[in-house]
């Protein structure tokens, strides 16, 4: 009768194999992953850029008509001390002359 063969040393190989297998599987996995993130970031990079460009513009456009709207404000103070100081200096002119 022949004596059965060892079977330790084969199955040794076939789990040193298969944990290479799996590390390679693994690391594929990993790289796959990372790739995904670093495409996944770039979207998200470029949408914060064009909502920053959106914000950024809507508030120069609202700066702006605030801008606008404290010249107009302001001009209509200047005009309205300008009739009073007119009126102002108008008076006393005519007490001087009365006096």
């Amino acid at each position: 009768m022949a004596k059965p063969k060892s079977k330790r040393p084969t199955q040794g190989v076939i789990q040193e194999k298969l944990g290479e297998l799996l590390t390679q599987q693994t690391s594929s996995i990993l790289q796959a992953m990372d790739d995904g993130f670093a495409a996944q970031d770039k979207k998200i990079e470029k949408r914060f850029i064009a909502q920053s460009i959106a914000l950024s513009a809507t508030m120069d456009m609202q700066l702006a008509q605030l801008e606008k709207r404290f010249i107009e404000k302001l001009d209509r103070l200047t005009t309205t001390l300008d009739r009073f100081l007119k009126r102002v200096m108008s008076r006393m002119s005519n007490r001087n002359l009365s006096s």
